[in-house]
């Protein structure tokens, strides 16, 4: 199907009545283009990848070595959403940058050659705006969208709260999430469960893991729990459950740091963008350099540089997914002094 579709997109011309029903499920189109020949790669490896990632499945055209087209059945969602977890996904995974051009949703499939021609134009403006990633269509009609807030922008405050944890902002914007979706039903169930996993892959990246192991969860197994419920109600209760665990694991961590360690952990997360020297610590913590290195260790588990380099990948990692910065960028204003260091540990820390 993927050759007879592609030469629609191209030609305008319609195979067949058959073909034009089958084709006639699709609502929206991602465009994504790549200066690095990327799709070159195995078809079926990125498309799989992809999938497994949204829990969407997807018609992936593979056009040329720089661009593929992605096709999606929903009529409904935030797909500037599901854009910028794909990037995020596949940066991390292969390091390269991909740019992703989104349709307006169209109705019947006898659009879709004039919706890749507007793509193909929205994606030109990358040239102009090359620290954008993501590029949406001017007339922003997709169904669904909310037109007060998008599922984008909370979970972008979400993410935020989670990195530097505030418990209080964190129950504000999940609850304000949560109700967005409670007493509707425009949104389809896997998409709403693609929104609320997003959510619960942030508090698990983040998590201050308790001593004590019969607090210890599995983070796959709590999503996997999300695609098992069966009501909004049940997928609400699962990451309700989830900030709760979230909030309690930070409690448990600040009752076991010493005030000594915890202002350090609070200078270095003010400071991380600057040159921080060991004797500077020390001096803040009233402790001797050894002692403090060794009363770090024993409390976090971590030298206090190496948090500190945690910290500046985290803030990197940040910049470039949820404020669209290049790597170059987010690394320097991360504080980090080489770019290709950067990618190098960035690529082994998120691994």
């Amino acid at each position: 199907m993927n050759e007879s579709l592609q030469n629609y997109i191209y030609t305008g011309k319609m195979p067949s009545e058959e073909r034009e029903k089958e084709w006639s499920r699709f609502h929206v189109a991602i465009l994504m283009e790549s200066d690095e020949r990327f799709f070159e790669r195995d078809n079926d490896d990125t498309k799989e990848r992809i999938e497994r990632k949204i829990r969407y499945k997807v018609e992936y055209l593979n056009l040329n070595p720089s661009q593929s087209l992605l096709l999606f059945e929903n009529k409904s969602g935030d797909f500037r959403l599901i854009a910028e977890q794909i990037y995020t996904y596949l940066r991390r995974v292969f390091g390269i940058r991909i740019y992703y051009a989104i349709s307006r949703y169209f109705e019947d499939i006898e659009s879709l050659p004039a919706i890749f021609r507007q793509l193909e134009n929205q994606m030109a403006l990358r040239h102009t705006a090359p620290e954008e990633q993501v590029f949406d269509s001017d007339e922003q009609d997709l169904k669904g969208a909310i037109e007060e807030v998008q599922d984008s922008q909370i979970l972008t405050r979400i993410n935020e709260d989670v990195r530097v944890k505030n418990i209080a902002g964190l129950w504000h914007h999940f609850n304000l999430l949560a109700g967005k979706y409670r007493g509707s039903n425009r949104f389809s169930a896997m998409y709403v469960k693609f929104v609320f996993s997003s959510v619960l892959q942030e508090l698990s990246d983040h998590l201050e893991h308790p001593d004590d192991p019969t607090l210890e969860r599995d983070a796959a197994e709590e999503v996997e729990k999300i695609y098992r419920c069966t009501t909004l109600p049940d997928i609400i209760d699962v990451v309700e459950d989830n900030v709760r665990y979230f909030e309690t694991c930070q409690e448990l961590f600040k009752q076991k740091v010493s005030p000594h360690v915890q202002e350090i952990i609070d200078y270095i997360r003010r400071r991380s963008s600057e040159r921080l020297e060991l004797s500077r610590l020390s001096a803040i913590s009233g402790l001797k350099p050894a002692d403090l290195c060794y009363m770090f260790q024993c409390e976090t588990g971590k030298h206090p540089f190496a948090y500190l380099h945690q910290v500046r990948l985290e803030k990197a990692d940040r910049a470039m997914h949820s404020e669209m910065k290049g790597a170059e960028q987010a690394a320097r204003e991360a504080g980090f002094k080489s770019t290709e260091y950067f990618l190098r540990t960035y690529g082994v820390y998120y691994s």
